[in-house]
């Protein structure tokens, strides 16, 4: 006695679902590498650079009328953002001017004045926000510093002109560039980072304004319990243990500024 079966196997519909995504997105990301790539070709060809530019550094400075002027650095690899590399910089020399210029000299000065101390690797291109005259002032520091071999540009916003050291005409690249549509990523993310740290100053800033006229709290407990929790928010739903720790006081006096805090956010 013979039977023969015949056995079919199908994929659940979920998990063929999920291989589809997965294929979906290894094939986009295949074609973003791909993109990149041809970005970077493009710049190398365009600004005339002896390399790929496969690390490039962006710099933006945000400000509010002169107050809490700030500096960001970020870091593309391969295209890409590689946010393990970003800094940002409270800018120093102003005395609360408004002066673009000196706080880019300032940000870029440090930058690689640490990174000759630590000899770190530098940029393959650096990228400044603005034009003529920011692309000038990161050119003076870098010269000062022996870095001239290091390639710079200027990206302005609003035609997307890109300005290089020594030539008086800008470059314009089609918008459907692949070159431009990466330096269009530094630069707006170099401004998203900049933009972002000033407004956690100007927030703290504010917080501390409001910590310091509640009993109990001066402007030293106010600095350090906004370096502990970093907000308002945060203060509000901790512990009074915490609060009492922090602050250096006692648990009843602790007990009453979480009270306090708690009444000025149900305000809000």
């Amino acid at each position: 006695l013979s039977r023969s079966f015949s056995l079919s196997l199908t994929l659940p519909e979920e998990e063929a679902e999920k291989k589809a995504s997965r294929m979906a997105t290894a094939n986009a990301e295949q074609a973003l590498q791909i993109s990149h790539l041809d970005g970077l070709v493009e710049l190398k060809s365009v600004l005339e650079l002896s390399d790929l530019p496969l690390r490039i550094e962006g710099f933006d400075i945000a400000h509010l009328e002169g107050t809490h002027t700030v500096a960001s650095m970020v870091s593309f690899f391969q295209g890409r953002p590689d946010k393990e590399a970003y800094r940002r910089y409270k800018i120093r020399s102003l005395d609360g001017k408004v002066d673009d210029y000196e706080a880019m000299r300032e940000v870029v000065a440090r930058r690689y004045t640490r990174l000759l101390a630590e000899e770190g690797t530098l940029p393959d291109l650096i990228v400044i926000d603005g034009g003529k005259g920011q692309l000038e002032s990161a050119r003076g520091v870098l010269a000062g510093l022996e870095l001239k071999a290091v390639p710079l540009i200027g990206l302005a916003k609003r035609e997307e002109e890109i300005f290089l050291p020594g030539r008086p005409a800008s470059l314009k690249l089609p918008h459907t560039s692949p070159a431009l549509r990466i330096l269009v990523a530094v630069r707006d993310e170099s401004h998203r980072f900049a933009t972002g740290f000033h407004k956690l100053l100007r927030d703290r800033e504010a917080s501390a304004s409001v910590l310091e006229k509640i009993k109990g709290i001066g402007e030293k407990k106010a600095r350090l319990l906004l370096l502990k929790f970093g907000s308002l928010e945060a203060l509000g739903r901790a512990d009074v243990e915490a609060i009492a720790r922090t602050a250096r006081v006692k648990d009843e006096i602790a007990r009453g500024i979480l009270s306090r805090i708690q009444e000025l956010l149900g305000e809000r």
